[in-house]
């Protein structure tokens, strides 16, 4: 007799066949059908665990959030202090991952562009919340004594933050249609251009006797 498939294993290849079909075909195109197939699954169980095609997109985002956020956490143990080369540091890693694997940023970029407005709506509070933290993390960890008299950190930290979620949104698009070897060639190539968004940065905000440059 067959064993009876543990509950934590399936759920977890649902979780891995729903972020594949949904990152390759949009939340309104992607097929239950599918999921449960790649998942090696009855139908039924993708169900069972989620309940609703929007609910097993939310539970994909939740998953691809904490994945990010673990990612975070093992960063950063190796991060300078300065909070400008702290988020430098942060945006090279994560631009990595996108080339690694982008998937998981192709699910965001659809639960805040392309998903149904109710649906869109639950994932951009769910994913403002968790990015957030991470943004409040970076910047409370700091040591914000760099900064010149005046500047406001934590609009120094927006600013930051913006240069990077401007980096994902226009890398991404061209990472999805190369090959490995051109999309490390476009990862260098835009972090090269952060990195002098990120200099400028540095010269608003830090005194111009502070001559330091950790970011290289």
């Amino acid at each position: 007799m067959a064993q009876p498939r543990d509950p934590d294993k399936a759920r977890a290849d649902i979780l891995e066949a729903a972020l594949s079909e949904f990152a390759e075909r949009g939340f309104a195109d992607a097929s239950t059908n599918h999921i449960a197939q790649r998942a090696g699954v009855a139908k039924g169980l993708v169900f069972h665990h989620f309940g609703s095609k929007a609910g097993l997109f939310e539970a994909v985002l939740d998953k691809v959030y904490d994945d990010i956020e673990r990612a975070f956490d093992e960063t950063m143990r190796s991060a300078p202090w300065d909070p400008l080369s702290r988020a430098v540091h942060w945006t090279r890693a994560k631009a990595w991952m996108m080339r690694d694997d982008a998937r998981p940023f192709w699910v965001i970029l659809e639960s805040t562009t392309r998903a149904p407005p109710e649906v869109a709506a639950a994932a951009h509070r769910r994913g403002r919340e968790r990015m957030r933290g991470l943004h409040q993390r970076l910047m409370r960890e700091a040591d914000l004594s760099r900064l010149r008299p005046g500047v406001d950190a934590e609009t120094f930290g927006e600013a930051v933050w913006a240069v990077a979620a401007g980096l994902e949104s226009t890398l991404l698009p061209l990472l999805g249609r190369s090959s490995r070897r051109v999309a490390r060639t476009l990862v260098e190539q835009a972090l090269r251009r952060a990195d002098g968004v990120f200099r400028m940065l540095r010269f608003g905000a830090y005194p111009a006797e502070d001559k330091r440059d950790e970011m290289d």
